[in-house]
């Protein structure tokens, strides 16, 4: 007996499966024959082979014009990385906590700087302190002389929330446009300013002014005042506007006249109190101010 494949149809006329090519091509939006792609390509529905797909992916996994996750690269050309407005690169320290305030083990980073022997030119780093505190630090390294030399300008918050900055001392002779550190100054006050002759500057600790009446006192007790007193008799008292602790002011009278006076008698001082003094006025002044000073 001979076997024969039997061709059917369907009432249009049309054979029907698996002897005929009616069947549609597939589409994302259609069902139908599928032809498999052994290379990607660019605007293809066809499904692509496993292959295919390895091929592509180890392809550009050693693509050296594409950047990859992990492993060292080395970028040419210029990068040019944008942001909007405010906005920044954000890099993240997965081990970074800066709310901690006294980390296990220091956690640093850094953006790093190295010539073609990879050796250290420079760098932007920062790290969280065992201490709690953290730095931000710019560090610039040199070996002309033949010996690696370092210098580093700091920015830290200390745990307790102190805020400052670190830089190397100039030698106390420098005169050039260093930064100018607490001990650069210290060393060269040092020779000007000593914990004895410290004890000789004195400041003022309170002041009183109203009108041509004033007063100031000095942190050893030393006061200074002065004020106008008009004339009202040949002989008035005056009083202090801050008394003295003692009865030795010294005081210092200027007569004062409204018309011209050719009268060249001065105003007297007598009996001086720690309160006040008494004045002797001719009758042509019209006033006087007064000085005085003392204990």
């Amino acid at each position: 007996m001979t076997n024969k494949n039997v061709k059917l149809k369907n009432r249009s006329g049309d054979y029907l499966y698996p002897y005929t090519d009616n069947i549609p091509a597939a589409s994302s939006s259609t069902a139908g024959k599928v032809k498999l792609d052994t290379t990607p390509t660019s605007g293809s529905n066809n499904a692509i082979t496993s292959g295919a797909v390895f091929t592509a992916l180890n392809s550009i996994a050693s693509d050296l014009t594409v950047a990859h996750k992990a492993g060292d690269e080395t970028f040419t050309g210029t990068k040019t990385l944008q942001v909007s407005n405010d906005d920044a690169w954000l890099i993240q320290k997965a081990n970074g906590d800066y709310t901690v305030a006294a980390p296990s083990v220091q956690v640093a980073g850094a953006f790093r700087m190295i010539d073609k022997n990879r050796k250290i030119m420079g760098d932007v780093r920062f790290a969280r302190q065992t201490s709690g505190s953290q730095i931000t630090q710019l560090l610039a390294r040199n070996a002309v002389t033949g010996s690696e030399v370092s210098c580093y300008i700091s920015c830290i918050v200390d745990k307790d929330g102190n805020a400052y900055t670190s830089a190397p001392t100039p030698a106390t002779s420098d005169n050039s446009t260093k930064i100018a550190t607490t001990a650069y100054v210290k060393n060269n006050l040092s020779g000007y300013i000593t914990p004895s002759n410290l004890e000789a500057v004195h400041v003022i600790v309170e002041t009183y002014a109203n009108g041509t009446s004033w007063y100031r006192i000095w942190s050893d007790g030393w006061i200074e005042q002065g004020g106008y007193v008009a004339r009202s008799a040949a002989t008035q008292t005056v009083n202090f506007n801050k008394p003295f602790a003692t009865d030795s002011a010294t005081v210092q009278i200027s007569a004062y006249h409204t018309t011209a006076s050719t009268d060249g008698r001065p105003p007297l001082i007598n009996a001086i109190t720690t309160s006040g003094f008494t004045l002797n006025i001719y009758t042509s002044y019209t006033g006087a101010y007064w000085y005085a000073c003392g204990h």
